[in-house]
């Protein structure tokens, strides 16, 4: 979960700070916290006895939010901004996080953020991040919001590049 935080805020850093530094800051902390709803979501699967079940469907080809969804109808994504509620964060990483899997209720002053994070998360999925299919899925997904994919590319390459040196 570490390494897939690290990547994702990286992969914003690098995508985002070439457009604009602003919406990097204000990205970098929802980058490095959307996960922590994770924990509790894994502790519930294993006390459940789901773990077997989750795995299936992670095999079959299914993304873990809609997973998450199906065996305990919520997600890390939720899970994370009731925390954050709870605690009263800012408001600004609570609805950045919120909606990551439901843009569609995503309230549009935070629209653009969720969607920053949503092709973040496509890209650093824990079960095969950066691979072909992700890139692809990515790709589409910054076409269909309206971002540059060139620039996107090119910051996944940087990164990819990063990750073979540290092989």
């Amino acid at each position: 979960m570490i390494w897939a935080t690290r990547l994702t805020s990286t992969l914003i850093n690098l995508w985002i700070s070439k457009k604009d530094a602003e919406l990097r800051d204000d990205l970098i902390l929802p980058a490095l916290l959307q996960q922590t709803g994770l924990f509790i979501l894994s502790e519930v699967i294993i006390s459940n006895n789901l773990t077997e079940k989750f795995q299936e469907k992670l095999a079959l080809g299914a993304e873990i939010s809609e997973i998450e969804k199906e065996l305990l109808g919520v997600t890390t994504a939720q899970v994370t901004a009731e925390i954050f509620k709870h605690w009263k964060l800012s408001e600004n990483l609570i609805q950045t996080i919120e909606y990551v899997d439901e843009l569609n209720k995503c309230d549009e002053e935070f629209l653009k953020k969720a969607q920053i994070l949503h092709i973040a998360k496509i890209l650093c999925n824990p079960k095969e991040p950066f691979s072909t299919i992700q890139i692809a899925k990515a790709l589409r997904k910054a076409k269909e919001f309206n971002f540059d994919e060139t620039i996107l590319k090119k910051s996944i390459e940087v990164l990819q590049d990063r990750l073979l040196d540290e092989k």
